[in-house]
């Protein structure tokens, strides 16, 4: 069987998989890198079929007439390659029309002296055409100068396709790696063939089967689109910078998976992130609904969101953004997300907040925000019709305690009892520090008589308890004064603070140590 007429046989098979590559990679990605293929297969597959047509033309006008047209495919498929190269690294700023149109001179210049061979021998010096069966094959016994020139730009195209994908290789982490080593070994099927084929340093070998090897080409690189995703977003343009940022970085693609991430997004994380398979829900799970407000948005502008890494008392907070990476035509094809330790900054405005709202002696909240808290319990029980009860609280004799033991013990008696305090009520019951040794209490949804039984349950409480000092064990008391919103009319915060103190005043009249409820005389 001739070398023709193995051609013959498997150009069918080559076409076929050109165009099953140009379909898969077109489906399954919508980057520039998927696109370059498509366009290659698309060549490819023209190339196979318009030298089939050559080969099987019946006369020597005819099988001149496709062997120039064949020279479209070939002068195309070396630019190609390197725009593929530059889209898979992610070499955006050469793929500008000014730069990459320089790669396609030489290809046009050789189409047209291909076109105008007769004149001037520039790409065949001399022709021949041998008989394939019935049909008529050309081969060139003899090349011209602009061939030779034709042949080393060509290869020199494929030369800065392979250098750019081995420099990306130093800027790509160990994931991958491997799929750059697969692209370039699709790559060097075709370079090698055709260059046996050229310098014929296989004896016998008179038949170019480029084309073929351009199909095998498309077949690796669909074969690694599917199963190594190699068209996946490669952040082959990491460098020191991407490694060394404080903040954690994570490119994810357009299918919400991790490809690429920094040492500092590991240590947030604490655990090793699996590349390229992790999902990044798994670690920030509010992603889809970030990514819908990216969407939302219409904007590629990085959106700002909060997240909480860890557990307890080792909680971290973080600033994350989102930003869209649009390729050179504008589709997104990732995102990177970038995440800010703000645990200090939240700690410190948490902090300011606390001073804002909390007593920094007794930690109970302070007359200011009670006021703020009470307000809202007194419109929430005038528009539900439900009470709302509060206890003015005075320890007795509480001077005697600072003259005679000073105010440092003092203070210690304060900061306990309002832990005593705090703990004896309610979750939803708000105690705080009125002023001095004064303190108030909100008994939401409490009414007069079971304020009055919680104002007895807390007197006892304090009589009965000593408090552990360093001056030695000390026993206190407190006059209580209570009184009741019942939800029925409108009373003023004022109002009803008025009423529990005159309750408290009775209770120290009547001896201290005391409840006393105010009722309307």
């Amino acid at each position: 069987m001739t070398q023709d007429a193995v051609f013959l046989i498997v150009a069918p098979f080559a076409a076929a998989a050109a165009v099953a590559v140009g379909s898969v990679t077109r489906r399954v990605r919508r980057n520039g890198a998927s696109q370059t293929v498509f366009w290659y297969s698309v060549v490819v597959a023209a190339y196979v079929v318009a030298n089939s047509i050559e080969l099987l033309a019946p006369t020597a006008g005819a099988t001149l007439f496709w062997a120039k047209i064949t020279y479209l495919f070939i002068v195309l498929i070396p630019p190609i390659w390197v725009v593929f190269t530059l889209h898979l690294t992610g070499s955006y700023g050469w793929l500008v029309p000014r730069r990459i149109s320089w790669c396609f001179i030489v290809p046009v210049v050789t189409f047209a002296l291909v076109q105008t061979n007769s004149f001037h021998g520039l790409i065949w010096s001399r022709v021949e055409f041998r008989a394939v069966g019935p049909f008529l094959a050309m081969t060139a016994s003899s090349y011209g100068p602009w061939f030779w020139l034709h042949v080393a730009y060509s290869y020199a195209l494929f030369a800065v396709g392979f250098l750019i994908l081995i420099l990306s290789r130093g800027n790509t982490s160990a994931p991958y790696r491997h799929q750059v080593r697969w692209v370039i070994a699709g790559g060097l099927v075709p370079a090698i063939t055709n260059i046996l084929y050229v310098t014929r340093l296989v004896p016998g070998w008179y038949k170019d089967y480029s084309v073929v090897a351009f199909a095998i080409t498309g077949v690796i690189l669909g074969v690694g689109a599917l199963r190594h995703r190699i068209l996946d977003l490669m952040p082959v343009a990491r460098s020191a910078l991407f490694d060394h940022m404080p903040d954690g970085l994570i490119v994810v693609d357009y299918s919400g998976r991790i490809v690429d991430t920094n040492p500092a997004t590991r240590e947030i994380f604490d655990e090793t992130i699996a590349i390229p398979d992790s999902a990044i829900v798994r670690f920030l799970p509010e992603w889809n609904d970030w990514i819908t407000k990216q969407k939302n948005a219409c904007s590629s502008a990085s959106l700002p969101f909060e997240v909480t890494v860890g557990a307890d008392e080792k909680d971290r907070f973080f600033d994350v953004r989102v930003t869209s990476l649009d390729d050179n035509r504008g589709a997104t094809v990732g995102y990177l997300v970038s995440l800010h330790d703000v645990t200090d900054r939240k700690m410190l405005l948490d902090k300011i907040e606390r001073l804002a709202t909390v007593d920094p002696l007794t930690g109970l909240y302070n007359r200011r925000h009670f006021a703020e808290l009470a307000r809202k319990e007194i419109d929430l029980a005038v528009r539900y019709g439900r009470p709302v009860s509060f206890i003015l609280i005075d320890l007795d004799h509480f001077k005697n305690i600072n003259d005679t033991y000073g105010h440092a013990i003092g203070d210690a008696v304060l900061k306990k009892f309002a832990t005593q305090l705090d703990a004896s009520l309610r979750k939803v019951d708000v105690a705080a520090r009125y002023g001095g040794e004064e303190f108030v209490v909100l008994l939401p949804n409490i009414a007069i008589d079971a304020a009055e039984t919680t104002a007895e349950r807390l007197r006892r409480i304090v009589e009965t308890t000593a408090i552990e000092t360093d001056a030695g064990p000390m026993s206190i008391t407190m006059s209580l004064g209570v009184t009741c919103h019942t939800g029925a009319d409108e009373q003023s915060l004022e109002s009803l603070l008025d009423q529990a103190d005159q309750g408290l005043y009775e209770s120290k009249l009547n001896g201290r140590n005391r409840v006393t409820v105010w009722r309307a005389s």
